[in-house]
């Protein structure tokens, strides 16, 4: 949808390093990985894995038992930390290891023209995050008690997240588009 979007100059959701909340799990040493099962809930993340195992043959999560390795986004992969000693490897970090640059996963976009009031939301939105950047604690405990991680994994988790769609986010951006 390219063509006909255009993206909001001023955020993404992104990361400089390991995310946490998407992960591969691995039953395999990494560069021994050919098959991995996906979530459907992440297109980025999935043809993230493709870009950063190119050999992997991509099979539903519904075949996991058959696969090297699993794909896990959001609450999944979140969980998994604490819960799964099977080995763990970040998209994020791998990404930035492979390229020097952040990976975007999400940006924020409207259709062409632009409608009365979307950059009045994209404002609304930086106000937001520069509000939650403001008082880290008390976002890490009222997330903590709504969804049951400790306050302290939250902040952290967190503070890797990156909003600001800066230079070397356009760069890791188009990098993944191309290499994509």
């Amino acid at each position: 949808n390219a063509d006909r979007l255009r993206l909001l100059p001023r955020l993404c959701v992104s990361s400089e390093g390991a995310v946490d909340s998407i992960q591969l799990v691995t039953r395999v040493p990494l560069g021994n990985v050919t098959s991995v099962a996906v979530t459907p809930e992440s297109a980025t993340s999935v043809v993230l894995t493709k870009v950063l195992i190119p050999q992997a043959e991509i099979v539903p999560m519904e075949r996991v038992d058959e696969a090297d390795a699993k794909l896990l986004i959001g609450d999944a992969a979140l969980r998994s930390a604490f819960e799964d000693p099977t080995p763990h490897h970040d998209l994020g970090r791998l990404w930035l290891e492979r390229t020097g640059l952040p990976m975007v996963f999400a940006v924020w976009a409207a259709p062409e023209p632009v409608v009365d009031g979307l950059l009045d939301l994209q404002d609304a939105l930086v106000a937001s995050v520069r509000l939650a950047r403001s008082e880290p604690e008390v976002l890490a405990f009222e997330a903590s008690e709504r969804y049951g991680y400790p306050a302290g994994f939250l902040a952290r988790y967190f503070e890797k997240l990156r909003y600001s769609f800066g230079p070397r986010e356009r760069a890791g951006l188009y990098t993944f588009l191309e290499m994509a």
